[in-house]
């Protein structure tokens, strides 16, 4: 069976048999979003265990306020429990495959205990054989608590989470505009331009009602900070077959700036939320936007024929 085409599976919840490489890893993630109180932020961590070590981050922003960023690198692994991921303060723990996860995060000044339910099917980002790794998608309901500094604050919103392991080479990706945005429980969006080589793959579909789409078509406008900097504005627009399914405006809230993560390359990586518009509808979504190439920065990003599968369930 090859590992990186074959489908993706209830047990590719738990932790994977690493490869030989150094640099292979395991990722786990998620991004939530209160559209009622403006809560929004970030969970993710992933450990590198032929090197012993992992990574952890956690966010919390109100509007365009952060209550609490944490960004740790180098943490030594403690734990390979098959159904627990994570390095440091982080923890995520698979309690009911492509159904319910429960996230952890435990720190001086901060403690959340999140609970996320799928709302969806997986999505497979299907590019094994493009990138060396595995990569899947699920949209989801999320629940719970988090304590800043003392304060309390019920979470009851959206998130989307994803999975990825492998040998992806760090350098590989030439750029990057991916997406996430979940208005309510009846309409899910991810969408998503990712450049390998020189050539674009697309990613994303749109859930309404219950109708799940896939995105055929996508075109991206976008307007960057700065050279080489995130994108602070982006209008949307996204077809299924021949139908537009998606015109959307895209405006920044807030930032996490990464730079030089790519083994000293020149390089950089931003973690963003933005505010999202579409007719009268609004809502906070997640964009991560990053780039190993400065030649691949566009502002007009295209692309067609969605890339990615639905996960059998």
């Amino acid at each position: 069976m090859n590992e990186l085409t074959r489908a993706i599976v209830a047990g590719d919840e738990f932790r994977h048999q690493p490869g030989p490489q150094p640099g292979w890893r395991e990722n786990w993630w998620l991004c939530y979003f209160d559209q009622k109180q403006r809560l929004h932020g970030m969970v993710y961590t992933g450990v590198t265990p032929n090197r012993g070590v992992g990574f952890a981050m956690f966010c919390i922003w109100e509007n365009d306020r952060p209550l609490f960023i944490i960004d740790q690198s180098g943490l030594p692994l403690t734990s390979a429990e098959p159904a627990l991921g994570g390095a440091g303060p982080v923890r995520f723990r698979c309690e009911v495959p492509m159904h319910r996860w429960n996230v952890q995060v435990q720190n001086s000044h901060v403690t959340a205990d999140l609970t996320w339910t799928a709302l969806a099917p997986a999505y497979d980002w299907n590019w094994g054989e493009v990138t060396e790794s595995r990569h899947f998608e699920q949209s989801g309901a999320v629940t719970g608590r988090i304590t800043v500094n003392g304060r309390i604050l019920e979470i009851d919103g959206c998130g989307q989470r994803d999975r990825a392991w492998g040998n992806r080479p760090p350098t590989l990706l030439d750029q990057a505009w991916s997406s996430r945005v979940l208005y309510s429980p009846t309409d899910l969006q991810h969408a998503s331009i990712i450049t390998v080589k020189g050539k674009p793959h697309l990613f994303g579909y749109r859930i309404r009602d219950g109708q799940a789409e896939l995105i055929d078509s996508l075109a991206l406008h976008v307007a960057y900070g700065y050279p080489g900097g995130p994108p602070v504005s982006t209008e949307l627009k996204a077809w299924s077959g021949q139908t537009l399914i998606a015109d959307q405006q895209v405006r920044i809230l807030n930032c996490i700036p990464r730079s030089d993560i790519q083994n000293g390359t020149d390089s950089r990586q931003f973690f963003t939320f933005s505010d999202w518009f579409e007719g009268g509808s609004t809502g906070i979504g997640q964009l991560d936007f990053w780039w190993a190439k400065r030649e691949a920065i566009s502002e007009h990003l295209t692309a067609n024929g969605n890339n990615g599968v639905w996960v059998a369930q």
